[in-house]
């Protein structure tokens, strides 16, 4: 069994537009029975594992909260607190929010694209407003603040959102031993 105060980072299973190799950012598909398999797989190994955390985080997306309920329910822990942060939301890919990979890949060329990619300051070309509009008001994101759903983010924007998150809910957490 993990000592208290170990964080574990588990990703959510497979998404339709995973599948589908898609770019899926902030929209909110649901899993796939693939999905729900990988997370009813990651719920027995940590039951392998004596693996019982007190406190899960996900962030404000369906694909993450489902992940998170199907993992407490293999581990018989569906009474473990699920909180969701829209901090640990997936990267705003922007105008790729949607696209195919493959067809991005063909427009732009593969040095273009992992330049947006990957490129640590770098960030995709925004998405339209309308497109952005509807995300702000779908049900992952309704009432947050502009600053939470951005119209395209770099990873350092990535890093410095889920920074914040640690220092101002995680670190204290795992230092008093209560995650």
């Amino acid at each position: 069994m993990p000592a208290p105060g170990t964080l574990l980072l588990l990703r959510h299973g497979q998404s339709v537009l995973n599948a589908q190799d898609r770019f899926t950012g902030l929209l909110d598909p649901p899993l796939t029975g693939t999905g729900e398999n990988e997370a009813a797989e990651a719920g027995a190994l940590l039951a392998s594992a004596s693996s019982f955390p007190a406190v899960v985080f996900t962030s404000t997306l369906s694909r993450t909260r489902d992940t998170a309920r199907i993992v407490l329910d293999g581990l018989g822990r569906p009474d473990v607190p699920a909180i969701p942060a829209w901090e640990l939301k997936e990267r705003s890919y922007g105008s790729f929010t949607g696209g195919s990979r493959q067809e991005l890949l063909s427009e732009l060329g593969p040095e273009v694209l992992h330049f947006w990619r990957r490129s640590y300051y770098g960030a995709p070309p925004p998405m339209p407003s309308s497109q952005l509009a509807a995300l702000r008001r779908s049900p992952a994101f309704a009432g947050l603040t502009h600053e939470a759903v951005k119209a395209t983010e770099s990873l350092s924007g990535v890093v410095k959102r889920v920074r914040i998150f640690w220092h101002q809910h995680l670190r204290r957490r795992i230092r008093a031993g209560s995650i």
